[in-house]
């Protein structure tokens, strides 16, 4: 609640999107409510209930690999490295780039985020260490498994 006097102008009560809404939906789920704010959307046929959350995961194994281009590396030395932290393959992750994540997130979204990461990799601004990009990249793999469920 000590947040509320700052968002004050931009929330709109009672929209179902403003911090008062859910501060109220917490207190009436704590009290014995079904949620409804965060219930569950039923998924579209075939689509997982994640397919966000899983799209910005998979989006960050795109942004290491843009990264690791700018650095220099050659496509299999640094698809070798994300394929190790995320778990997966250089085909699934060409997929993503082509057909999953610009369903998901938009195209220019993608590309623009792809870009971002490719010049911070030729600037090497984004981790000033080697040992920083491992450790990093290492997190967002295991990140992306408690996603899908392995960790």
């Amino acid at each position: 609640m000590l947040v509320m006097p700052f968002f004050a102008k931009q929330e709109k009560p009672g929209s179902g999107s403003g911090i008062a809404d859910v501060a109220l939906e917490a207190i009436s789920v704590a009290g014995g409510n079904h949620p409804v704010l965060f219930a569950p959307i039923a998924p579209k046929q075939g689509r997982r209930r994640d397919t966000y959350t899983r799209a910005l995961a998979q989006l960050r194994a795109l942004q290491w690999d843009a990264y690791f281009r700018g650095m220099g590396l050659s496509r299999d030395a640094r698809r070798e490295m994300i394929t190790g932290a995320f778990g997966v393959t250089s085909d699934a992750m060409d997929k993503w780039l082509q057909r999953d994540l610009p369903a998901t997130l938009g195209a220019d979204a993608v590309d623009l985020q792809v870009r971002i990461a490719e010049r911070e990799g030729a600037n090497d601004s984004w981790f000033t260490s080697r040992g920083a990009d491992d450790s990093r990249l290492q997190m967002d793999g295991r990140a992306y498994k408690r996603i899908l469920g392995y960790e």
